[in-house]
This record gives structure tokens, sequence and C-alpha cells, in this order.
């Protein structure tokens, strides 16, 4: 079981879906490990690595989605937002969260 994650996410002008991947990897290994499990829908890859403080069923669950295409219907019934859906603060927010910076 993974405490660390890797979240591919692949857009055109729409979400064609995402990957979540064990531990943290670079852009270039989480783009090869996608395509070798067969998940390639084309369009930009963006790749997000999770943040350390998980809860347990936030891991959980990860661990239970890990290495398949999901798509944007699971992630929002999960509660993910997409940028079109988010404010620029909450945008800013995921973007300081991402690079590791806590937001005040």
């Amino acid at each position: 079981m993974s405490d660390l994650f890797t979240f591919c996410s692949f857009a055109s002008d729409r979400f064609l879906g995402a990957v979540i991947l064990a531990g943290h990897r670079a852009p270039l290994e989480a783009a090869a490990a996608a395509y070798q499990l067969g998940i390639h829908p084309g369009g930009e890859l963006l790749v997000l690595h999770s943040p350390p403080h998980l809860s347990a069923e936030e891991k959980r669950w990860h661990n239970e989605n890990l290495n398949r295409l999901l798509s944007i219907e699971e992630l929002q019934a999960k509660g993910c937002k997409f940028s079109s859906e988010m404010t620029a603060e909450e945008c800013v927010n995921v973007a300081s969260i991402t690079a590791g910076v806590v937001p005040e």
C-alpha cells in the first residue's frame, strides 16, 4: 500500500481522464508508466504529486483506484474540482500546495 501518489490528468479542450500512480514520479516517468498501462487518451498531460498529509481514507481511495483511467464523474463524486469550477484563489492554492507551499 502506497502513501505517496502521482496524479496524471489528460486534457485537450476538455478533460479526457486521469490516472493515479503509486509513488512520486517525474513527469516523463509518469507518462511512460501510464502508457505502459495502456492509458493514453491523448491531449496534454499534467502531473501532480499528492501532498504528504493525506488522511487514511484518502490513501485507501487512492490505493483502490491505482493504475486505471478515472472519469470526470468518478473524480467529481470524490469531491475533486476542476479549474473551470474553481475561483482564482482556489487555483492559486492548488498551485501552491502542488509546489509544496501551504497557503496562509
